[in-house]
């Protein structure tokens, strides 16, 4: 093996320096020569510059000490921003609070004190947006993410200022209304039409102001902000949601108030009370029928009729060949005891309209169906209300039960009862067009509306138009986008026996990947209608006049009807774990499946339903967004339920409509179906997970 130079100059310094040389000062010096060669060669091939290498540790030092300063002046500024944030933090919750107190007092009628409520607010929302300018807050923004936080704050505090501004101006503009509350009185059986059209502006702007602090509080961050900053975004979305929902209502009905109430012309109404004793679609069966003619908002209501007094059609002409399919078999186009057989409220309109056109008596300008829960919404505004020959007054607690059943049972013959009914409802509506007054008179009309008891549909198209913007036709008409289940009872025996039976309904949804869902739908009904009635006037309203021949008194034979939405299909269905036949048909761009099923008395029986709902939530893999709409029959036995919510797999509930509890990946809505309801469920997978799937997507 060849020898290196430096392995030569070992041996040289051996045999020159050996180690029993008393003096190393020759072998020291050049061991550290060779030492010095060695460690430049090394520094060399490595390609550092010696000098560079040399000066390395001043260069590390300086950059520490930067760093340092760095760091504690980043520190100094984050302590500083995050006490800022919390203390603009805390004046947007108490403002939060403040707003609500402002709007129940709003809906309260109690405008003076709302104005001072909503000035409270905005002084708060005033403050948390001031402090977010803060210099220092304005720099901790500027940082990626970290910025997130105060940018929430700030928009979230300026939807608020949006807000009190509408609401100052709503409750200024009753304010200024000549004599009050009293302006918006029915006095003299007249619709107070000039001042209502005087808070016709009042209500654009601030359907504006609300719509403006609705896109502001879309831009509220969900993800990368502390949780109490999201659910805040959260609660704040869906309260504006509802506000936008209401003041687009009230724009709608502030538009089309003239023609209905007959400025340029008298409008007839053709007037029909809904016995939910014997359930239809829209809520129960017709019994009578009366015009209400309105002149110049001068409100008269001509005599009730029998309903069987007008003429049916055998072949009647149907509007679509799925509304036949799904209605043909009651002739709901051509049979007034089932015009209102759809659980679309335009549809049975039409359906009424039609076979009213049929009857040669002079053209109507639209359908108004009214339930026993009406009745109840205007007594309290009047207060009770004596009926001729009863010996007891009819109250919001009793009228329900009377014109449903105690008036069938009085004595005397079936046409002396069923007048009590219709005498009953005309008294109670004469009293309240009379005697009701101010906020209470609205406030009763608006609650009977909103809780689907008065269905108002027009002939006019334009008119029609501006009702179900204003969502008064009982339309099952799902926001788009928005999933909807609704459930709805046709009585086939002829009987009251609805008067008896509750119903529960258990919905359960699962969310699948790519925005699909399937759901699962199961309603149990409890008859409780006696097996012996003490009376033969009990027993002859329990008693079946059509059907199977084997029904007996009191047993329920219905028809059940499902709407779902557009792209829902039927995958099975049983009663009491029995496969039962369902026919499906689309009516309207809705799935529509029926079937039959009998309840004994004193028995139960349940219904259950699977379906595929198509594409139903919207989103991507890291979050997304489930609404469903659920209408409710109006009945008299409320319904209660619970909907279940499962978000798709790896993905937990961020948040829930007002009312639901939340666990993990599910969200349940527990209570009482009385109205429309309306739920919606944001879900995303955890930090890392979304951040994972971004950076999927980006690649």
């Amino acid at each position: 093996m060849w020898a290196t130079p430096f392995s030569l100059a070992s041996q040289l310094l051996a045999m020159l320096a050996p180690e029993d040389f008393p003096s190393y000062g020759l072998r020291h010096r050049l061991r550290v020569w060779l030492y010095r060669r060695r460690r430049m060669r090394s520094l060399r091939r490595r390609k550092i510059d010696y000098a560079r290498f040399q000066g390395a540790r001043p260069t590390i030092h300086r950059a520490l000490a930067a760093v340092l300063v760095l760091g504690s002046s980043f520190a100094c500024l984050a302590i500083v921003s995050v006490i800022l944030t919390l203390r603009a933090s805390g004046s947007l919750e108490h403002s939060r609070s403040t707003l609500d107190q402002a709007r129940a007092e709003l809906a309260e009628g109690s405008f003076a004190q709302a104005a001072s409520t909503f000035e409270e607010a905005r002084a708060e929302f005033d403050a948390a947006r001031d402090t977010m300018h803060h210099p220092f807050v304005s720099i901790a923004a500027s940082i990626p993410l970290i910025g997130r936080t105060p940018d929430a704050i700030r928009d979230a505090a300026e939807a608020g200022l949006l807000v009190t501004a509408a609401g100052e101006g709503l409750s200024s503009a009753v304010g200024r209304l000549r004599g009050g509350l009293e302006a918006l009185s029915l006095s003299g059986e007249r619709i107070p039409v000039r001042a209502l059209e005087g808070l016709h502006p009042a209500v654009l702007d601030a359907l504006s102001k609300v719509e403006d602090a609705e896109r502001l509080a879309d831009t509220v961050a969900t993800t990368f902000v502390p949780s109490a900053i999201a659910d805040a975004g959260d609660q704040l979305r869906s309260a504006l949601h509802r506000s936008v929902a209401a003041l687009t209502s009230a724009d709608a009905i502030l538009r089309a108030l003239p023609e209905f109430a007959g400025m340029e012309r008298p409008h007839r109404y053709f007037l029909v009370p809904q016995d939910p004793a014997e359930l239809r679609g829209t809520g129960g069966s017709f019994s009578y029928w009366a015009i209400l003619k309105i002149e110049r908002g001068r409100i008269s209501l001509q005599p009730f009729h029998y309903i069987d007094e007008l003429p049916g059609i055998d072949r009647p002409v149907w509007p679509s060949k799925g509304l036949e399919a799904a209605y043909g078999s009651v002739n709901a186009a051509g049979d007034w005891d089932f015009a209102n057989a759809p659980a679309d409220g335009p549809t049975a309109a039409g359906f009424i309209s039609h076979l009213w056109e049929q009857t040669g008596n002079k053209p109507i300008d639209g359908v108004i169906m009214i339930d026993a829960h009406a009745l109840g919404s205007l007594l309290e505004a009047t207060g009770p209300v004596r009926v001729g020959g009863l010996p007891f007054a009819l109250t919001s607690d009793n009228v329900v039960s009377f014109v449903t059943n105690g008036a069938y049972l009085l004595p005397g013959g079936g046409h002396v009862r069923r007048g009590y009914v219709g005498l009953a409802g005309l008294r109670i509506f004469q009293s309240f067009l009379a005697e009701a007054k101010g906020y209470a008179a609205i406030r009763s009309l608006v609650d009977a509306t909103a809780g689907g008891h008065i269905l108002l549909n027009a002939t006019d198209p334009a008119l029609q138009t501006d009702f179900q913007i204003a969502e008064v036709t009982g339309a099952i008409a799902p926001a788009s986008g928005d999933d909807v289940f609704a459930f709805t009872i046709n009585n086939l025996a002829d009987n009251r026996v609805d008067f008896y039976v509750s119903r529960t309904i258990n919905y359960d949804v699962t969310l699948l990947p790519d925005g699909q869902g399937r759901a699962t739908a199961s309603v149990t009904f409890e008859n409780d209608s006696p097996l012996d009635p003490a009376t033969k006037g009990l027993e002859s309203l329990l008693l079946p006049h059509a059907g199977p021949a084997d029904l007996d008194p009191g047993e329920a034979f219905e028809q059940a009807t499902i709407n779902c939405g557009r792209r829902c299909r039927l995958t099975g269905s049983t009663v009491d774990g029995d496969d039962v036949s369902m026919t499906a048909h689309v009516v309207r761009g809705l799935q529509t499946v029926t079937g039959t099923l009998r309840t004994p008395p004193q028995g139960s029986s349940t219904l259950t339903i699977d379906f595929d709902l198509g594409n139903v939530w919207h989103g991507d893999g890291a979050q997304g967004t489930y609404a469903l709409s659920i209408p409710t029959q109006s009945v008299i036995v409320p319904t209660v339920g619970t909907v279940t919510i499962h978000a798709p797999s790896g993905m937990t509930i961020a948040a829930a409509s007002t009312g639901m509890l939340t666990s993990g990946s599910t969200a349940t809505w527990r209570g009482s179906m009385s109205d429309v309801l309306a739920l919606r469920v944001r879900f995303q997978r955890s930090t890392l997970g979304r951040i994972w799937w971004g950076l999927k997507s980006l690649l």
